[in-house]
């Protein structure tokens, strides 16, 4: 297998894009999602139509401009996708493979945080004139939208856990309980797939599991990836000077 190494503009783009496309994605998503749109936690699955259409009435421009911030920081999302990716690279076998995977779902995964995001804005444009069974329509297809396939994430969690796992250096450039994280937190994707079936409790998407389980441990991932990321391109470039490639 060809050894890959990274050149000095390359450490530079992944140490610098590693920290604020992740920091743009969250202080833009939380700020969008969870402060001017009041999704968090959000409307609750039971409401009925009038009190969604009410809800939306009253924070119309609040959605608005928070969806467009959502949307705005998925992009972010990509760029932190693709840098895991090259990263995933040098983790050794499979892990040229398995980069490939986290960057098709990275991809996957930014058309499904936008998408929702597009309908919400929707339900929210003109308010005034729509029904509430409209308005209801539309929040509960974009949710929906939204949750159901998140283990489109699980796609790049997974792939990125098993390329650690398979990590054959003394000490891994990442510690195994990142892997198995991403699997928890992957494993919290399943219990979405029960929204469709309940209007209320720990599996609706406003619930205990469904929606605070799964976004804490979300972020919390992210995060704890971000944070490790420039130890490992220390060491990575220390590999590479020691090799005589840089």
């Amino acid at each position: 297998m060809q050894h890959v190494t990274f050149s000095k503009t390359d450490y530079a783009i992944l140490r610098h894009g590693n920290i604020w496309s992740m920091v743009i994605f969250c202080l833009l998503g939380l700020l969008g999602f969870a402060i001017l749109a009041g999704f968090w936690p959000p409307p609750p699955e039971y409401l009925s139509a009038p009190e969604i259409g009410a809800y939306f009435r009253e924070h119309s421009v609040g959605i608005r401009l928070g969806m467009l911030l959502v949307i705005t920081a998925v992009p972010f999302y990509l760029v932190w996708g693709v840098l895991l990716s090259k990263i995933m690279e040098r983790l050794g076998d499979g892990g040229h493979l398995l980069g490939r995977i986290e960057l098709a779902g990275a991809a996957t995964a930014s058309i499904i945080l936008a998408l929702p995001c597009v309908i919400w804005l929707v339900a929210a444009f003109r308010p005034e004139i729509r029904s509430d069974a409209e308005i209801q329509l539309l929040y509960d297809l974009a949710w929906l939208m939204f949750d159901l396939p998140l283990l489109f994430f699980g796609a790049q969690y997974i792939s990125a856990g098993i390329a650690i796992l398979l990590d054959k250096r003394t000490k891994p450039l990442f510690p195994a309980w990142l892997a198995w994280l991403g699997f928890f937190d992957t494993f919290t994707f399943f219990a979405v797939l029960l929204a469709p079936f309940v209007y209320d409790g720990p599996f609706a998407w406003h619930g205990l599991i469904s929606f605070w389980v799964v976004f804490v441990t979300f972020f919390v991932y992210l995060l704890a990836f971000m944070l490790l990321i420039p130890g490992a391109l220390k060491r990575l470039a220390a590999e590479d000077q020691q090799a005589g490639t840089t």
